[in-house]
């Protein structure tokens, strides 16, 4: 490991290339090596082996200066070969030798350093959340560190505490619910069909999610009120291989495309049409006043609601079935297509829904994928609680 071939204003740009609001970096995983400096993890770490730099200070920085990508780090708490750590384990918690003089200072130097946005917890579950000291690290991260004011954590902050506590819910590697949840959520996807998080030297095309079926997983994961965090494995030498850029920079065009109905949108009252339809909802509200900004999702009304529908295959017969939208009079139809530009499209009513006809349309299909999004206004009032 030699990061020889790093450079952190190009990793930085990559990831902003993407459309990802922001980014979590491994700053230490599993086995315990440290990609800053620091005295718990002595000879161990980026700056005294390898590559001989600060590795997550040199991407903070990358990251701050691209801009409107928010800065996050990763920690894993336990260390699959620390004695220290595994005499404590053996103990059944009886010592706690490893959290008091290796993973709590750690997690103290990177926050106080560091200044992460988000802080992704790991490696808790072998442990209690006594152990790991995380009501009184928590304590500390929310009423005096220096991201006080601004921190978001996850739920992995020992056994039996992950999917009820923490700032948003993980639960498990490629959670996605059934239903909408309750609270904030994300969905940790890797971008290897083979589910490794990291570097694989004999990694194929074939192995790489295609860009329509990670733009499938997102537009899945924010219909039901989720965030997306998909990982990608840098090599040895520090740099993002083509292949994993090139399909970032492919998602990062459908999704700058759409960040009106990805990022400006909530939840609609219907998640999708139905169990097997390449149909997925978001919505929007002219007017908030007197809603609760942290509302789980948005009501249907008339005049004050505006419907995106993310239809994730081309018809055959180019003909949408939008079964959860009812038309008014007034109900307006429009395509997203490139260049932000909004293409009116003629729909008709059909039982329980409309049919909207996007024949003789050229539109610039977004690479290698054929899902397109639809913007739908004055629809019918509903009362419908998709969490009731």
């Amino acid at each position: 490991f030699t990061a020889i071939d790093f450079d952190p204003n190009a990793f930085a740009n990559i990831i902003k290339s993407s459309g990802a609001k922001y980014v979590v970096l491994t700053t230490k995983h599993h086995e315990g090596y440290t990609l800053w400096p620091n005295k718990q993890s002595w000879s161990w770490n980026a700056v005294d082996v390898g590559p001989a730099r600060d590795l997550v200070g040199e991407i903070r920085d990358a990251i701050l200066k691209v801009g409107g990508v928010h800065w996050g780090t990763y920690f894993s708490l336990f260390e699959w070969f620390n004695p220290i750590y595994l005499a404590d384990k053996a103990s059944r918690g009886a010592t706690t030798n490893y959290v008091d003089q290796v993973s709590y200072p750690q997690l103290i130097d990177l926050i106080s350093n560091y200044k992460p946005d988000v802080i992704w917890s790991d490696g808790d579950w072998e442990m209690s959340y006594n152990y790991w000291r995380s009501p009184e690290f928590l304590a500390w991260l929310y009423n005096e560190s220096p991201v006080k004011d601004t921190v978001v954590t996850n739920d992995r902050w020992g056994n039996g505490s992950t999917c009820l506590h923490g700032g948003y819910l993980t639960c498990q590697d490629h959670y996605l619910p059934n239903q909408l949840p309750t609270r904030k959520w994300e969905d940790s996807d890797t971008i290897d069909k083979r589910g490794s998080y990291g570097y694989r030297r004999t990694i194929t095309a074939d192995d790489v999610l295609s860009p329509l079926e990670v733009i499938t997983r997102l537009v899945q994961v924010i219909s039901k009120g989720g965030n997306y965090l998909l990982n990608i494995g840098p090599d040895a030498n520090g740099k993002i291989i083509p292949l994993f850029e090139e399909r970032l920079r492919q998602i990062g065009s459908f999704v700058n495309a759409h960040a009106e109905a990805i990022f400006s949108s909530k939840p609609w009252i219907f998640q999708n049409d139905n169990t097997n339809s390449p149909v997925w909802y978001t919505s929007q509200l002219r007017n908030t006043t007197g809603f609760d900004p942290y509302r789980i999702y948005n009501p249907q009304q008339q005049q004050n609601t505006i419907v995106y529908a993310f239809v994730l295959s081309w018809p055959d017969d180019n003909k949408v079935n939008l079964t959860k939208v009812i038309p008014t009079s007034s109900t307006v139809v429009n395509l997203f297509g490139s260049n932000n530009q909004l293409i009116p499209l003629k729909y008709t009513q059909q039982s329980g829904g409309i049919q909207v006809d996007i024949s003789g349309l050229s539109v610039t299909k977004f690479p290698s994928t054929d899902a397109f999004v639809l913007k739908i206004e004055y629809a019918a009032d509903q009362n419908v609680n998709p969490v009731g």
